[in-house]
Parts: C-alpha cells; structure tokens; sequence
C-alpha cells in the first residue's frame, strides 16, 4: 500500500492546518507522498516556494517524519518545468496523451517537461490518458470525470498504450469506476507502441480540443 495525499493551500499555515487534519481523517501518523495540487500558474508557483508558502510547512513535515516524498501536479505544462528546476520534487503529475502532444503551446505540450523530469530522476505519473475532451457546452456529463472521457475498449485500450508507451512511474485511473474494467483489460494486455505509432497518433490529433489550464480552473469547484 502506498499512501498518496495532496493540497491546494499555498500558505504555510494553512497546509500545516491542512496536512494535521488529512493524517487525522486518514487514521495515519505519515503519507508516502504528500502532493501541492493544481499549480496553475507563475503566480501560483511563487505563492507555494515563497516565503511563508506552504512548502515550509511541507518540508518541516517531511523533517519530522510526517511525509516521505513531496510532488506536484497541475494541467500547465511549463509551469510544472519551471517547478521542478526551482524545487527537488520526487513526483511530477501531468497529462499525458497524443491530444496533448498535438497541441504545441507551452501550457500544454507535456514533452519538454517530461525531459526535465526523466533528467532530475522525477517519478513521472500520468493523468488523463483517456480524456477526449471538455464536455461540450450544455451537455450534461456522462460520467463523474469533469472531462470527456473515451469510453469504448479499442480506444481506451490505445490511448493508454500511448501513455505507457512513455517513460512515466504510473498512469491515474479516471474517476469513474464505471470506465475501471476496461482500463484493467487494457493494461493486461498492454504492449509498448513503436515509435513511429505514436507519432502518427500525435499527427491525427492535430486540431483536437486539448484540457487546457482555463478548463481545470472552471472545473476545480467540482473537486
């Protein structure tokens, strides 16, 4: 059992408060890795590794034995980067999928950050290896995810060869049980992807909707 927990509070105090009541709740006196979520933005990053930000408290939870590992998550892409080589994070999490790849603004093209990552011995975890889309507007969702997942065996089983075919530590499960079996199938049968199949899977993307950084933003009252 690996035990994983996260923030969104950036300021010392209020992660203190915060990371006491998760190992309350949790009935555990330490997580194995204990996560600052979201970071969306410069402005939110700075808020975090500043004075008085929450990664004090963090690192003095990590000295007193309270959190083995610190990571960070978030859709933005080079604001993750820029984290990783301002702070020695054991975990980055990220999206990860040909639709992302697709698109090569700096906010959404995972692969100069997962370089980064591979080069400071970062644990890679990948999300959203299944995400479609944003719900198109007036759609009501069909799933508990607050993306558009695709939810049919053949492409599910392809996007997630897609993403483990990179070099990432694990992939995240979407967060609807419903989706769960035909993920576990895929993985059994998983096989990684030449090279030159998943460029070709990036190609067909061009012109996708990615999950960019305004969507999760919209969607994080849903968390």
């Amino acid at each position: 059992m690996f035990l994983a927990c996260k923030t969104r509070e950036r300021r010392k105090d209020a992660a203190r408060t915060e990371l006491a009541r998760s190992l309350e709740r949790l009935r555990t006196d330490r997580v194995d890795l204990y996560q600052c979520h979201a970071v969306s933005d410069a402005f939110d990053l700075d808020r975090l590794l500043g004075p008085g930000g929450a990664m004090e408290a963090i690192d003095d939870a990590r000295t007193a034995g309270l959190i083995r590992a610190v990571g960070i998550t978030g859709h933005h892409c080079a604001v993750l980067r820029d984290a990783l080589q301002r702070y020695a994070f054991d975990t980055v999490m990220f999206p990860l999928n040909p639709i992302q790849a697709a698109d090569p603004r700096p906010a959404t093209d995972y692969r100069p950050l997962l370089r980064t990552a591979l080069d400071r011995g970062v644990g890679v975890i990948a999300i959203k290896a299944t995400a479609r889309s944003p719900w198109p507007n007036g759609t009501p969702p069909a799933y508990t995810t607050w993306y558009r997942p695709y939810d049919d065996a053949a492409n599910v089983a392809r996007r997630l060869a897609f993403t483990l075919s990179h070099e990432v530590a694990t992939s995240v499960l979407p967060g609807d049980v419903r989706l769960w079996p035909m993920l576990f199938a895929a993985a059994d049968r998983f096989t990684p992807l030449a090279a030159a199949e998943i460029e070709a899977m990036i190609a067909a993307e061009r012109g996708a909707q990615p999950l960019y950084v305004e969507s999760m933003k919209l969607a994080l009252p849903a968390y």
